[in-house]
């Protein structure tokens, strides 16, 4: 997950959101879900496999992210396998669905 945050919590934010670019990703294996450990439950919720959020200032989104030799599993019904806003220059190369 690649997400803006519209909040500073450790003091007063700049006035500009940073960028984020530059990121690669490869030989990974996405479950499309997480475990949510709230009070010791250990619940498995959906999610996408790859979210990617940018900020909506223009000159800010996300940009020259690559993702390549990727296996994502099959997502539940309700879930997309990729999410993306406010993206840019982002790439796919040999991305692969697989069985649960």
């Amino acid at each position: 997950m690649i997400h803006s945050v519209g909040f500073n919590d450790d003091g007063e934010g700049y006035k500009t959101p940073p960028v984020i670019e530059d990121c690669h990703f490869e030989r990974m294996h996405l479950l499309g879900r997480f475990l949510d450990n709230n009070a010791g439950k250990n619940e498995w919720h959906n999610c996408p496999s790859i979210l990617l959020c940018g900020f909506e200032e223009e000159g800010h989104e996300l940009r020259n992210i690559s993702f390549k030799d990727i296996e994502m599993e099959n997502p539940a019904e309700d879930t997309d396998s990729i999410h993306m806003e406010n993206c840019g220059d982002i790439s796919f190369i040999n991305m692969k669905s697989i069985k649960k």
